[in-house]
């Protein structure tokens, strides 16, 4: 697949903030707050930035974080290792309180990817953190009625989970170099129940992995691609549309906002076994304008 269009956007595109993650994931834009959350996975904090006036901040979560969405209620919903918190960020240090529990069918597991859908639930995914991982991730729904078994299985490395604007499709994507698909599942938004799962996307043969993704108004689906340092859009119909070469070589997560969703924000990993001059600005979170619109993400209805 070639691309209809090629961009490179180059260091300027990095925010200047006074920390950096090993690996930021989970970006989402708050309109009540005016600012975009993330967070680093293995450091446990969760970080905001506020574009307009270039202030940050950091908590302090007792667990490695997967993912994050607000809540209608107020605060920050965050799915970690072993199960799925509410957390006050109204002070430096985080009030922390546990919601739901999870039992992993293996060891060395925690949640992952993670979105509400329009009417606020939460769907995450789970996976091994391990080297010698095995195809036991699942994906899972959260609402205040709990925690659902696992509702998809199967999954080494599940995440680039978003929604069509028409509510229609649930695109789950697969990371691990094994795998490199992405999904769209036939889903009933006045149910919440999931159907007929097919491939949507097959990186087989592409330098990219399929990380974190985001919607537009147009249906069109970006995911970030992993070891490629780019974003990536295919249309609804899958035809690779649109290739944004970043200055990070592992993106991990794409996301709309700013006051008109027009701006994309993105998280990266800083991986260890690479060295600094080959990748400078890993770990770094970059802000972009690509020329299209997102859609508000909802918050979780609790």
């Amino acid at each position: 697949m070639n691309p209809r269009s090629e961009i490179t956007v180059g260091p300027e595109a990095v925010v200047s903030l006074p920390f950096s993650s090993s690996c930021g994931e989970s970006p989402y834009w708050s309109p009540v707050d005016a600012a975009f959350f993330w967070v680093d996975i293995p450091a446990g904090r969760i970080h905001r930035w506020s574009p307009a006036d270039n202030g940050s901040a950091s908590w302090q979560l007792p667990e490695q974080i997967g993912c994050i969405v607000r809540q209608r209620s107020g605060g920050v919903l965050a799915a970690c290792e072993t199960g799925i918190y509410s957390a006050a960020l109204q002070s430096a240090q985080a009030t922390v309180v546990k919601h739901a529990s999870i039992e992993h069918p293996a060891a060395g597991m925690r949640f992952n990817d993670g979105r509400c859908d329009r009417h606020g639930r939460l769907w995450v995914t789970t996976f091994m953190t391990s080297s010698d991982k095995r195809a036991v991730g699942g994906l899972f729904r959260y609402t205040t009625a709990g925690l659902s078994e696992a509702l998809l299985d199967g999954f080494m490395t599940p995440n680039g989970m978003a929604f069509s604007p028409d509510n229609r499709t649930l695109y789950i994507a697969d990371s691990h170099a094994s795998v490199r698909k992405v999904w769209a599942v036939d889903f009933d938004i006045d149910d919440g129940v999931l159907g007929t799962k097919r491939v949507f996307v097959d990186l087989a043969g592409y330098a990219a992995r399929p990380d974190g993704a985001a919607i537009d108004t147009d249906g069109c689906y970006w995911v970030a691609g992993m070891d490629d340092g780019c974003i990536m859009r295919f249309t609804p119909q899958g035809a690779l549309d649109q290739v944004i070469r970043l200055p990070v070589r592992h993106p991990t997560m794409c996301s709309f906002g700013g006051p008109d969703m027009k701006s994309m924000f993105i998280t990266s990993l800083k991986r260890s076994n690479i060295a600094a001059e080959l990748d400078p600005l890993a770990g770094n979170v970059l802000c972009i304008t690509p020329g299209a619109q997102g859609i508000i993400e909802e918050p979780f209805a609790g």
